[in-house]
């Protein structure tokens, strides 16, 4: 027998009787306060109904396991339906705290037994209804956080991969970063060799500027003097003279004032040939700057493009940081998940082995009840067996009873031969003594 494991206070009968109320089990107070087997009964029913989910038309079975091995199932039809009542009846109040229920509570219940095992019922489905409740929240609880664990070890896993994606993208685009490194290097020195050609080709850009607008100013002045000079000559055309001398001296002093006008003009052509030959060396100079400009721009585009892959390095690099401070919590967050998911579990494995320990002494309460049914089955046997002795005897004294009917039905038929031939003898014997009477007379 299962030893008892809780402990319960003596309810009152108004306070069962509430319970049951509450339960709505049909029996009246008066069955009960009377102690009706029939009204304990249904009571037991309920609560086995209600803690071990087995209902009145389950235990009406007589299907089990052990049913093909009996040589007559028929005979425990009644039987079998109120050992197993019995044997669940006793297994739940044996798992309430009651180790003495026997079958006279079930036969002739006693009102102080009867409250004794009610206040233990009635203690044990409170309790059980307290256990359900906080277990149910312990599973959601542990479903939920299983459900945000298993959620967040997706999203590590995603992001591990990202990560992982990242890196083999950084490893394959390194030679190219490498590369773009070395070119950008070698663009620099070559900007700065440009910048110093640039700095020298300014000042001499400068000079030559310089230079041009001296030249253009003798030019100026050449042609206005030639201006002037012109404007002389017609001047003195319209001072000429008749004079022979006169004009012959003032032909040769505008001769010679014209040839020295001619010599300013070469030389001013002259100054003008070398000023053309610095306006084109100017002019193939600002075509040289020109270009030097446009590859400096594009320079400048490649230097941009690098520092643009700089950037987009430098923000997969920071992405990279990102996803690992990312990951890193992520982690923690697991692994403070995975501890309470622990928590939860132990606790649940606590409940488990709760319920083992009550499953434990059930079984054991079970393998009792079954070595009585083994024993009332060998009971049963046994009777079955002096039965079928019997018959086999009262057939044999049947078939004795047969035999001597036959006996005596062939003894009388015999002695009813006999009599009809004593019968026949007699009446000859009696014709014979008339006759003889007859004659004599």
């Amino acid at each position: 027998m299962a030893v008892g494991v809780y402990s319960f206070p003596l309810l009152k009968p108004r306070e069962i009787f509430a319970c049951l109320g509450e339960m709505r089990v049909l029996v009246s107070e008066e069955d009960i306060r009377a102690c009706d087997p029939a009204a304990v009964r249904t009571v037991l029913e309920a609560f086995i109904e209600n803690t071990m989910g087995v209902t009145r038309e389950d235990m009406a079975q007589i299907a089990f396991p052990g049913l093909s091995t009996l040589s007559f199932p028929e005979i425990h039809a009644e039987s079998i339906p109120e050992l197993i009542f019995y044997r669940k009846a006793q297994m739940l109040l044996a798992a309430c705290g009651v180790d003495d229920f026997g079958l006279r509570d079930v036969l002739h219940p006693t009102p102080k037994r009867v409250r004794r095992q009610l206040s233990a019922l009635i203690n044990f489905a409170k309790f059980r209804e307290e256990r359900l409740a906080a277990f149910s929240d312990v599973t959601g609880q542990t479903d939920e956080l299983m459900d945000q664990a298993k959620g967040l070890r997706e999203e590590s896993a995603m992001l591990q991969r990202e990560l992982d994606q990242l890196l083999e993208e950084q490893k394959a685009e390194e030679p190219a970063r490498q590369q773009l490194q070395m070119e950008v290097t070698e663009l620099q020195k070559e900007i700065n060799v440009l910048n110093r050609q640039q700095a020298v080709m300014h000042h001499e850009k400068d000079e030559k500027r310089d230079k041009r607008k001296e030249m253009e100013d003798i030019v100026a002045s050449a042609r206005f003097n030639r201006i002037e000079a012109e404007a002389e000559i017609e001047r003195l055309k319209a001072q000429i003279v008749t004079s022979p001398d006169r004009v012959k001296g003032e032909l040769a002093a505008i001769a010679e004032t014209v040839e020295k006008a001619k010599d300013d003009v070469h030389v001013l052509e002259e100054k003008r040939s070398v000023v053309l030959g610095f306006i084109d060396v100017y002019e193939r100079a600002e075509k040289e700057l020109a270009r030097t400009f446009t590859l400096l721009d594009e320079i400048e585009q490649e230097m941009e493009a690098c520092k643009e892959a700089k950037t987009q390095v430098k923000n997969a690099r920071t992405r990279i940081h990102e996803l690992k401070v990312l990951t890193l919590e992520t982690n923690t967050r697991r692994q403070r998940l995975e501890k309470i998911v622990e928590l939860k579990r132990r606790d649940l494995w606590r409940f488990i082995e709760e319920a083992r320990t009550a499953e434990e002494a059930a079984s054991k309460a079970l393998q009792i009840a079954r070595d009585k049914l083994k024993k009332l089955e060998f009971v049963h046997l046994e009777v079955r067996q002096r039965i079928v002795q019997n018959t086999d005897a009262s057939r044999k004294v049947e078939l004795n009873m047969r035999e001597m009917e036959a006996q005596y039905e062939k003894e009388l038929k015999n002695l009813e031969q006999m009599y009809a031939r004593l019968q026949q003898a007699a009446n000859y014997y009696n014709e014979q003594v008339l006759k003889a009477i007859q004659s004599g007379s």
